[in-house]
Parts: structure tokens; C-alpha cells; sequence
């Protein structure tokens, strides 16, 4: 919808609430009220995304000591940390982990060690991967082999830490006291997953029994007590925390996409007839850091129906149309600061709403393509992309900028026709 036609629409509905209003006899302050939040509710998305015309592409080198900034998305990601911090008794400490398996407490002003804890991790290797210290004062301890709990005292003075406890010893596959004898592969510790949104552990495994157990056993651990995993998870895979959305995103046996709030699950992909076609990972979270918005797709994949949809903060869903054929890169969704409208970026050119859907806006042909490993946002929030030609190996740097940004437009966007950016 362009300006022009946000405007006449506005103006229509302004006038048919003059006419309500009259009708009203303007003292019916409650029916005027609602009427009015109802006319205004209907008409604000229209005119919440910025129009297409008021960006364009500028060709321009990559100036130097041009800085990148901060990825404007969340990518589905694992944290992971080799020491973290707390304050108590208003003074900062430190817990570091160490080689051999263990903890150490230091000090963080002047480094004095207050004590270590070990945490053993038998025979592959003594690495601790990963540690998380929850809101509650437990800290998780991720090793190579074995998981650990121990608890932080930061009441005492100076804080200690508890001899950490090992979690309830699952395997990842279903494995017999014989097999775990023999070291079978089978029989290696399950690693659990901590949920940074929701301060909890997940981890599932099979017990060690004289015979293969096949009952899956899923658990959740919170302030150090276990409890089962709700039963829609059990047979789901961790994918990744969404602070967006206060929970964590499951990836189910059927790539179903489970969202957890640590009370109900929710499959976000309920409403939508998705089947995968020859991949087994079907769609990946996209969720923008600074305006929140939160994205399911596969817009990546070949020979897949692609699909982009979004997920609002209260799980209900909007299917986004895609008006093209050519998969993008999942690494290159943008949105500018403080606004609302969605770039997308691949080897083949850049996406953005246009009226009904998704489409093209700037399209290279070969030997034409864009690199696709470097597609970037700026400091000041214009997107960085350069075209290359395969044949000659030379490169054009251009810039997707605001036009209140610039006054040296070289491709206007109008949304009708994409512009042809090829490097001959």
C-alpha cells in the first residue's frame, strides 16, 4: 500500500467518524471512545511500515575503518561460557573453570583464589565445556563426559561453592551395563542443555540396565530439583532460547517447532501444512534484536516449499508471503534501527515487503551474485553488500541507505520493478 493510498483510506475513515460522532451528538464519551480505538486500530498497521520509496542503493567503496555493527538479529545460538560472575557482600567474585575437570573461586579485585571444586570427568577427556550460574545461586557445570550442580553461598563470607553433585547419569542411546563396560559409543554420557530464559537444565538419556533400556527419561532441573519434561518433549531436541518470547524453542521428531514458557508447550506450526522434502532440518528461528520480531523459516533450503512466518509476542502466528523462487541466505535478514520493515539478502539479490508479499527489489544475473559472506549492517545501520563477477573476479561496493540519509541515490526503489545491479 503506498502513501497516497494510506492517506485517501485515513481520510475515509476520518469521515465516517465525523459522521458517527454527529450522530453520537458528540456526548457519548464511551460509544465515541470505543469507536474511535477500534477505526484506529484497523488503520495504524497499514501505516506502521516505512514505504519502499523512502530507501534506495547507493554505490559506494568501502571506506576505510568502515565498522560493522552488531548483528541486528538473534541467530539461534548456544552461549557458552568459561567463567561467570556475581556480586556478594558488595564486593565482585569470579568462578572460572580448569583443566582436570573443576571449579575455582577467585576474587575478582585482586585475584586471591578462595577455593576450587572438582568435578571428575573420567575417561575421554577432562573438559569442561560449558558453566551457567542461575538466578537462584546454582551452577551448572556442562562436562565433556558428566554434568555437575553445586550451589553458591553467596551469604556466607567470603561465598562458597558446595562439592558439586552429579547429575542423574544418562546415556544418549539405550546401552547395557556390558556395553558401558566396554565404553560402546552408545553408552557416553547424554550432555543436558541450560535454558538461560527459563533457569533450568534439560536433559534426556536412557538408564544403564543389565538389559538395553528403551525408556527415554526427559527431565528438567530447577533450582536443583528434577522434575519431568512435559510429554509433548520428550522426544524433542533443544533448538534454542527466544528471549523475545520469555521461552525456548523445542525442535520436535517431526519438525514440529515446540515453544516452552516453562508451564505450557505451544507448536507454532500447527496451523501450517508443512512436510520436508528430502532435508531433514526444516525450518530455522530468525528474531531481530531490536525490534523483537521473531521469524520461522527455510527460506535457505532447496527444493523446498519456502515459507516465512511470524511469531507475535502473544505465540499467535502470520504466514508472510513469498513472492519468489530463489532461496535466501538465513544469515542476512536486517532491519534498520528503529524501524519495522524486513530486509533479506542473498546471492541472488534483496527482498523486502512490498504490498502483497515478499519480493525482489534489487536482482543480479550471472556472472553477476552477490557475496553472500559479506553482507553487513553498519554502525550507523545501512546495509553493506558487494557484487562480484565470477568471470573477472572484480567487485562493486554498494550501500542500501535511507534517503534522508544521503543525497546521492544512484537506484531508487519504487517496489514496482526491481533494479538490475549487474557487474558486467
Amino acid at each position: 500500500m503506498d502513501v497516497v493510498s494510506q492517506y485517501l483510506m485515513a481520510s475515509f475513515f476520518l469521515l465516517v467518524l465525523t459522521q458517527i460522532r454527529h450522530y453520537l451528538h458528540l456526548n457519548r464519551k464511551i460509544g465515541f471512545g470505543v469507536i474511535t480505538i477500534a477505526i484506529l486500530s484497523f488503520i495504524a498497521p497499514a501505516l506502521a511500515l516505512e514505504p519502499i520509496d523512502s530507501y534506495c542503493i547507493v554505490q559506494k567503496p568501502v571506506e576505510e575503518g568502515e565498522q560493522t555493527k552488531e548483528q541486528s538479529l538473534y541467530i539461534a545460538q548456544f552461549v557458552k561460557n568459561a567463567s561467570v560472575e556475581f556480586e556478594a557482600n558488595e564486593e565482585q567474585y569470579r568462578i572460572d573453570k580448569f583443566d582436570g575437570g573443576g571449579l575455582t573461586l577467585y576474587r575478582s579485585d585482586n585475584e586471591e583464589k578462595l577455593m576450587s571444586v572438582a568435578a571428575k570427568q573420567y575417561e575421554y577427556s577432562r573438559e569442561i565445556h560449558n558453566i551457567a550460574l542461575g538466578k537462584s545461586g546454582w551452577i551448572w557445570i556442562d562436562g565433556y563426559e558428566r554434568d555437575y550442580m553445586a550451589n553458591v553461598d553467596a551469604n556466607s563470607f567470603p561465598p562458597t561453592i558446595s562439592n558439586p553433585e552429579e547429575i542423574s547419569f544418562l546415556t544418549k542411546e539405550p546401552c547395557s551395563k556390558w556395553g558401558f563396560f566396554w565404553m560402546e559409543d552408545a553408552c557416553r554420557a547424554a550432555q543436558g542443555k541450560y535454558s538461560y530464559v527459563l533457569d533450568r537444565i534439560f536433559v534426556k538419556g536412557y538408564r544403564i540396565t543389565t538389559l538395553k533400556n528403551t525408556n527415554l527419561i526427559a527431565m528438567e532441573i530447577i533450582d536443583g530439583k528434577r522434575q519431568f519434561m512435559p510429554r509433548a518433549l520428550r522426544k524433542a531436541k533443544f533448538y534454542a532460547d527466544v528471549p523475545q518470547l520469555n521461552g525456548v524453542l523445542f525442535r520436535g521428531p517431526l519438525e514440529e517447532a515446540l515453544f516452552y514458557d516453562g508451564h505450557s508447550v505451544t507448536n507454532l506450526l500447527e496451523d501450517y501444512d508443512i512436510k520436508p522434502v528430502g532435508t531433514p532440518t526444516l525450518w530455522t528461528l530468525v528474531a531481530t534484536k531490536n525490534s523483537g520480531q521473531v521469524f520461522l523459516t527455510n527460506t535457505a533450503l532447496i527444493g523446498n516449499p519456502q515459507f516465512l512466518i511470524k511469531i507475535n509476542k502473544n505465540l499467535s502466528t502470520n504466514s508472510v508471503s513469498l513472492l519468489y523462487k530463489k532461496p535466501v541466505s538465513k544469515k542476512s535478514f536486517f532491519i534498520f534501527p528503529n524501524k519495522k520493515r524486513l530486509w533479506i539478502a542473498s546471492q541472488f539479490g534483496i527482498v523486502t515487503e512490498v504490498d502483497d508479499g515478499m519480493r525482489y527489489i534489487a536482482i543480479v544475473s550471472k556472472p553477476s551474485l552477490y557475496d553472500s559472506k559479506r553482507i553487513y549492517q553498519t554502525v550507523n545501520g545501512d546495509i553493506r553488500f558487494i557484487v562480484e563477477n565470477e568471470m573477472t573476479g572484480t567487485a562493486l561496493n554498494y550501500l542500501l541507505v535511507r534517503k534522508n540519509d544521503t543525497e546521492d541515490c544512484e537506484f531508487d526503489l519504487n517496489g514496482e520493478e526491481a533494479v538490475a545491479l549487474d557487474n558486467q
